[in-house]
């Protein structure tokens, strides 16, 4: 079982669109979550996001490093 803990706002137009549909909220979700799975760009896009928070949360505690451009190039033997 998965509990969602929704924003006033969205419950609410979760809310009002089961009553004008004649659909159940339990019934809304399962469609909006449906459709954002069968969405293959959002779900990537979504899973990017995730992973660039990740990485980021590395860097800020010191486990990975980042390096200047001008840093790369030169240890490429790129540069100038």
């Amino acid at each position: 079982m998965l509990q969602l803990d929704l924003n006033t706002e969205m419950e609410q137009r979760l809310i009002q669109m089961a009553h004008d549909s004649g659909h159940d909220v339990k019934q809304w979700i399962m469609q909006l979550l449906n459709g954002l799975l069968e969405n293959a760009e959002l779900l990537e896009d979504l899973e990017d996001i995730i992973a660039a928070e990740q990485v980021r949360t590395a860097i800020d505690k010191g486990e990975e490093e980042t390096f200047a451009l001008k840093e790369v190039e030169q240890h490429l033997g790129l540069s100038k």
